[in-house]
């Protein structure tokens, strides 16, 4: 019976190309209709023909433009299909004080708005719980703000997020909150120093058993760039039972310096 299980997952993780295109397809109808959130949904495609005349102020921003390609266009099909399906409007008071910002950053990496858009619906710029006033020490560079209130998650997500950059202190400061660290569906969206990856469990009722929750396994996919035939699976086992009593070396007994910790289980500890 358990090797049936083992057999099933791994069929499961390696569907065939019209398996593949079916679950793009639906994996993209839900997502558009998660921002629209009961609002029209608009799906961009490219065409032959250019939609504007760029005049002489307009700006190029080097996203734009890679519309006119022929191939290679399907990611910015999808970014501008989602910007455009929650609109304006809602973009603008969804990332609150941060409405005039790109959600893109300036070398082309997914801002924190972006990347809530596609999780959650909406582009919030803020990954914490609820409600937070922003204190003096929260704004080193000006008290300009000292005061006003920023809306955090809401409500738990069916995806979650995991965050580990550099070193605790900078980590902290991204707020993270407990509706993103523990979504419905054993399923997180990492940034580890800068480099996305996602970690899911194919049993979508692991966070609904907390024996389950002891030990369970992860597998985790992330978007380092590699040769075609060199991606190899990873996976993790997760086990809760030890928290509290790991060991520690005594480095004067050892002539091996402890490796330290890979960022990914650091994002994974934070939880």
């Amino acid at each position: 019976m358990k090797r049936s299980l083992i057999d099933c997952r791994a069929q499961l993780l390696k569907p065939g190309e019209k398996i593949q295109q079916e679950m793009l397809v639906g994996g993209l109808v839900e997502l558009l209709s998660k921002i629209a959130d009961g609002k029209e949904t608009v799906l961009c495609l490219p065409g032959p023909d250019n939609c504007f005349q760029p005049t002489a102020h307009f700006g190029i921003d080097g996203i734009t433009e890679k519309l006119m390609q022929e191939n290679g266009i399907g990611l910015i099909s999808v970014l501008y299909s989602v910007i455009l399906t929650r609109n304006f409007n809602r973009l603008a008071y969804d990332l609150q004080d941060q409405a005039t910002n790109s959600l893109i950053d300036p070398i082309g990496d997914c801002t924190t708005g972006l990347l809530n858009l596609i999780i959650t619906g909406r582009a919030n710029p803020y990954l914490h719980n609820g409600i937070m006033v922003v204190e003096d020490e929260d704004n080193e560079e000006s008290e300009e703000f000292s005061g006003e209130e920023r809306r955090g998650m809401e409500t738990r997500n069916d995806i979650g997020f995991l965050i580990w950059d550099q070193d605790e202190e900078t980590t902290n400061r991204f707020h993270l909150g407990s509706r993103l660290k523990t979504p419905t569906l054993p399923i997180w969206i990492t940034r580890c120093n800068g480099q996305f990856g996602v970690l899911f469990n194919p049993n979508r009722e692991l966070m609904r058993s907390y024996h389950a929750e002891n030990r369970f396994q992860l597998y985790y996919y992330s978007d380092a760039e590699m040769k075609k035939g060199e991606y190899k699976e990873t996976l993790l086992t997760i086990d809760t039972r030890n928290v509290g009593n790991q060991v520690v070396v005594d480095p004067s007994e050892t002539e091996f310096e402890e490796a330290p910790p890979p960022p990914l289980e650091k994002a994974i500890q934070t939880k």
